[in-house]
């Protein structure tokens, strides 16, 4: 255990070196005690709600979109879509047994999603119904974050 409270410190300390974060802002570091096992001690970085780590990359980036409908004419319009890339952290430690399966000692994931969006109607022409118009429904983003997400394992 404490190689990885070792290695946890590293990131820590190379995180706050390379891009200058304050890691008391950004999580904190728990000490527990195993109740199966006395006298041993594992650590857990938690981290603080509304933090973004300075190595994510997650941003809301312009681009025209197109609306299509068989029975109407094309429509562009400006919107936003989330990209880039949200600094996650998977510290595993073997299971007990022949299995090769792990459990994270430490799990921290996240994916770049919106934070905020608004859906509105369009109005596109359509000369092939008698009407000549439909209102669509479009999401148009208006910021994007990373958000923790359950942790998954692909198994090989």
């Amino acid at each position: 255990m404490k190689k990885i409270a070792i290695f946890i410190t590293f990131v820590l300390i190379s995180m706050e070196t390379i891009c200058g974060a304050t890691l008391d802002k950004a999580l904190r570091v728990k000490r527990f005690n195993d109740p199966l096992k006395s006298g041993k001690s594992y650590y857990a970085m938690v981290f603080r709600n509304g933090f973004q780590s300075p190595l994510s990359t997650c941003k809301a980036t312009r681009y025209m979109q197109t609306i299509k409908d068989p029975d109407c004419l094309p429509l562009t319009i400006p919107n936003k879509y989330c990209g880039g890339s949200c600094a996650s952290y998977f510290i595993p430690v073997r299971r007990s047994g022949a299995s090769n399966d792990v459990n994270g000692i430490f799990e921290d994931c996240r994916q770049c999603e919106p934070e905020s969006y608004q859906v509105v109607r369009v109005l596109m022409l359509c000369p092939k119904i008698n009407i000549g118009f439909k209102l669509k429904k479009v999401v148009l983003i208006n910021k994007c974050r990373c958000r923790g997400i359950k942790c998954t394992l692909i198994k090989r």
